[in-house]
């Protein structure tokens, strides 16, 4: 009797541990497979904020190519910014919604390209964030080369002995830029009058088919019909101005036109001459003058921040004339930017992390 009991007890005794056993290893598998589902849905998420991140960059490049960034500048001179609003939210087919945020970085010696850093994160999981960055440039009606700019661009030689003056970028500071880019050598240069605040005379190797293609990244006629075009439709909104003799005033330029958020590109035609500038106006932007200046008169009471460019000789300058580099407008840019015609991206720059 005691013998089927002790056997009874130590059935019991298995079948409880076996049980315990079950229970535990259902245990085990039903934690593994929530685990599983876990991380498969973190996987899913992840995949799709990487998806939408991507998608951030695209817009980031659309929005520079219709807007200007209101750039803050840190020390150093990174400038940063974000578009007047981020993207929508985007969401997926399983009712996730990801939030989308954007930054744009530049410095000045990355010639004009832009980082668009674009982060994405969905709202059942926020601890989950995917980071992406593609260098862009905008690519507008100036090559870099017009863009960065000297106050005075000349295919040819220049008398500044008339007294006047030219800010170059950094005026007067140890990075002083040029205040003069020549196709002459310095023998070409003569100076006396001109004060050129720190900056030096710049020679330059325009190419065979001239200074257009320089400081111009479009044919000349295709130019020309895109100021012809801004004529039409907004006349008093203009970022391309091909001048006609009607804009002159007893062939003078009189007109303040450009700001530094709009910067004019103006292009004084070969039939127009070397018109002079005065009456004090005030021009942002660049000022492209197709015929030879040798012999036009002083110029007057005239300022411009940009850049201007003369096929051929140039000594027109007078004592109440200042040519300015943009960044020495109170509120100027350190380089030219008119609209984009396009946003390249740099091939390589893009990253994930």
């Amino acid at each position: 009797m005691r013998i089927t009991t002790q056997r009874g007890a130590a059935t019991l005794l298995t079948c409880l541990a076996l049980t315990i056993a079950s229970i535990a290893l259902a245990i085990s598998v039903a934690h593994t497979a929530t685990l599983e589902q876990r991380m498969a849905r973190n996987s899913l998420l992840a995949n799709q904020a990487q998806q939408a991140a991507n998608a951030g960059l695209n817009f980031g490049s659309a929005w520079l190519k219709m807007h200007h960034p209101d750039w803050l500048s840190l020390p150093g001179g990174l400038e940063i910014a974000t578009p007047t609003s981020n993207p929508p939210a985007m969401s997926s087919s399983s009712g996730d919604s990801f939030a989308i945020n954007l930054t744009f970085e530049r410095a000045p010696n990355w010639l004009g390209y832009i980082l668009v850093r674009a982060t994405a994160s969905p709202s059942s999981a926020p601890e989950i964030e995917a980071r992406v960055s593609q260098y862009v440039r905008p690519s507008g009606v100036l090559t870099a080369a017009g863009e960065f700019a000297s106050p005075l661009i000349v295919d040819g030689c220049a008398d500044l002995s008339t007294t006047s003056d030219l800010y170059p970028a950094s005026a007067d500071l140890p990075d002083v830029g040029p205040a003069l880019s020549a196709s002459g050598d310095a023998a070409c240069l003569i100076g006396g009058g001109t004060n050129l605040h720190g900056g030096q005379l710049q020679g330059e190797i325009f190419p065979s088919t001239g200074l257009w293609d320089y400081v111009f990244s479009v044919p000349r006629d295709e130019l020309l019909a895109m100021a012809t075009a801004q004529v039409a439709a907004f006349p008093h909104e203009r970022d391309y101005w091909w001048a006609t003799a009607d804009d002159l005033s007893a062939g003078e330029w009189r007109h303040s036109i450009g700001s530094p958020q709009r910067p004019i590109i103006l292009v004084i035609p070969a039939e127009l001459g070397c018109p002079g500038f005065s009456g004090g106006a005030v021009i942002v932007g660049f000022i492209y003058i197709e015929a030879d200046c040798t012999g036009a008169p002083a110029w007057g009471d005239f300022h411009l921040y940009g850049s201007l460019a003369v096929t051929g000789q140039f000594n027109s300058l007078g004592p109440s004339s200042r040519l300015a580099h943009i960044g020495q407008h109170p509120s100027g840019p350190n380089r030219i930017e008119p609209p984009p015609l396009e946003v390249i991206q740099l091939a390589g720059s893009w990253k994930d992390f």
